[in-house]
């Protein structure tokens, strides 16, 4: 039994460092994005480093999710690269939305358990 706890805590300990700092990337570039002036290379570091905390979260997340966000920051870079900032702005809102609920659908708690 305390193995199991202690591997839940390590888990959502895991999901939710991830999550936190996307998010906090996200809510940079999102900035970015409104003001005009983000770049490729912004959009290119937060999916380069996505690419690289998604290999742990396979481990406790569904693969549909992981590709999800892979697949809306691969469309965040795309519209940040060719400056289409109007879309590139309602999907990272999108990625910004997803990247809250995501960690909370998964935490231990009675509505998630029955």
């Amino acid at each position: 039994l305390l193995l199991l706890v202690g591997g839940s805590f390590l888990e959502q300990w895991q999901i939710r460092k991830n999550f936190t700092e996307l998010e906090q990337s996200l809510l940079n570039l999102y900035q970015r994005i409104e003001a005009e002036e983000a770049v490729a290379s912004e959009a290119e570091l937060i999916y380069k480093s996505w690419e690289e905390s998604k290999r742990k979260m396979h481990t406790y997340l569904p693969h549909s999710e992981i590709r999800d966000i892979s697949f809306w920051l691969a469309e965040v870079k795309s519209y940040v690269s060719s400056g289409n900032f109007e879309d590139a702005q309602a999907k990272t809102a999108t990625l910004i939305v997803a990247v809250r609920d995501i960690p909370k659908r998964f935490f231990p708690s009675f509505s998630n358990i029955f």
